[in-house]
């Protein structure tokens, strides 16, 4: 029998740190319909007497803390799963701005964002996240600058239909600069972030491949 032994490095989180990397910070909020109807009792995007609700409370809250790190302080923040303007099918995902390039410069300006463009949006089913993934795949994979590190906050309901495709896309997405911060939005339970998030295990798709490391974060 051959004895020999293989060590096999996983590269942290601490050990992008550790080189001296730039950290970016970026956002993705859910526009899906199960957040409820715009206007009607209970969506989680309505505004409550006070101006506010739990999704900008969200985006001020932890877009505050990550941004100071932030090397550019310039952020892209995507949505998905909206009907914009009179579009018929729902944007899987699109710049919350409506400018595919542009960057917000502060987190005011983000919520500021999020508010301008609820008037111009319905919402819409079914929930996916596998675009989503695959936009920062894509994005990281192009950028090829492994001294870059994304973290990306996603304020999300938790109704994911994709699960199969977006286990499989945080799988491919694990050997790359990037963390996920997934944060739950309403009173539910939230098993499938949980199961993203996978703490006692590494996470594995429907073919078998196994993450590298540990990605998402559930909060």
């Amino acid at each position: 029998m051959d004895n020999q032994s293989q060590i096999i490095d996983q590269i942290s989180f601490m050990d992008y740190v550790q080189a001296g990397i730039k950290l970016k910070m970026e956002v993705a909020i859910d526009f899906s319909d199960k957040n409820g109807k715009l206007g009607k009792e209970g969506c989680l995007h309505n505004f409550n007497e006070k101006g506010t609700n739990d999704y900008e409370i969200g985006i001020k809250y932890c877009c505050s803390i990550l941004s100071q790190y932030d090397y550019e302080k310039a952020f892209k923040v995507y949505g998905f799963n909206a009907i914009i303007n009179k579009e018929k099918n729902p944007n899987p995902c699109f710049n919350i701005t409506l400018d595919e390039n542009m960057e917000l410069k502060s987190v005011a300006e983000i919520a500021e964002a999020y508010k301008r463009l609820l008037p111009r949006i319905k919402l819409g089913n079914p929930n996916y996240l596998t675009p989503l993934m695959q936009k920062y795949i894509d994005l990281i994979t192009t950028e090829n600058n492994m001294m870059i590190y994304h973290i990306l906050i996603i304020f999300t309901n938790g109704h994911i239909k994709d699960m199969e495709t977006t286990v499989s896309k945080v799988v491919e997405a694990s050997h790359l600069p990037l963390s996920i911060i997934m944060i739950g939005i309403g009173e539910e339970e939230f098993p499938k972030l949980e199961f993203l998030d996978s703490d006692n295990a590494l996470l594995c798709d429907s073919k078998g491949e196994v993450a590298e490391r540990d990605i998402v974060q559930f909060v």
